[in-house]
C-alpha cells in the first residue's frame, strides 16, 4: 500500500489524531504502507498531528476552491511543515455556484486564456501549491483539463481570482461547519 488515508470524520475523539498518525506510521515503518496522508483535517487537527505524531502525514486533501480559502493562512503554513495540500471539489465556482461573484472574472480570464472557467480553476489551485483532485463523468473532460498544463495565469489574474473569491463563501461538504 503506498498511501493510508485517514478520515478524522470517523474518529470521535479528537485527541486520538496523533495516536492514529503513530500507529499507521508503524505499518509504514514495517512495510504495510510508504506514507501517510489525511482528509478534511482542520487547523486543530493538523497542530494535534504535529504536536504529537511520530510520523507526519505527507497530505491533507480538504475541500478549498476560491470560495473557500480558509482562514489565517492556513494553507500556506501547513506546506512549511512538510505537508502537501489537495483540494478536492476545486470546480466548485464553475459548477456548483454559477450564481457566486467570480462567474464575469472566470469568464474574462478564461477567454483571455483561451480556454474554460475549469481549466482557470485548476490552474489557479497548482499555482497556489494546491494539489488538484477532481473527478468527471464525462469522458472529454480529462482533455480538456490537460489544457492547465499550458496555462499560466499572471500574479494579477490569481490575485483577482482569490480576492472576488473571498468575498463570497460556498461549501459544498458538511455545509454547517
Amino acid at each position: 500500500m503506498e498511501v493510508f488515508d485517514q478520515h478524522p470524520i470517523l474518529c470521535e475523539v479528537r485527541g486520538r489524531l496523533p495516536a492514529r498518525v503513530e500507529v499507521h506510521g508503524r505499518d509504514e515503518a514495517g512495510g504495510l504502507g510508504e506514507t501517510t496522508g489525511v482528509s478534511n483535517y482542520q487547523r486543530s487537527d493538523i497542530e494535534a498531528t504535529l504536536n504529537g505524531a511520530a510520523v507526519l502525514p505527507v497530505i491533507n486533501q480538504i475541500e478549498y476552491h476560491p470560495y473557500l480559502q480558509r482562514a489565517n493562512q492556513y494553507i500556506p503554513r501547513i506546506p512549511q511543515k512538510g505537508i502537501q495540500m489537495a483540494s478536492f471539489k476545486g470546480l466548485t465556482p464553475a459548477f456548483r455556484c454559477p450564481e457566486g461573484p467570480l462567474q464575469e472574472p472566470l469568464d474574462s480570464i478564461a477567454k483571455a486564456h483561451n480556454t474554460t472557467q475549469a481549466v482557470i480553476l485548476l490552474a489557479w489551485l497548482i499555482q497556489n501549491d494546491v494539489a488538484a483532485v477532481t473527478t468527471t463523468t464525462k469522458p472529454e473532460r480529462p482533455d480538456k483539463y490537460a489544457q492547465v498544463l499550458n496555462t499560466n495565469l499572471i500574479q494579477e489574474e490569481l490575485y483577482d481570482i482569490s480576492e472576488v473569491g473571498s468575498t463570497y463563501h460556498f461549501r459544498t461538504s458538511w455545509p454547517d461547519k
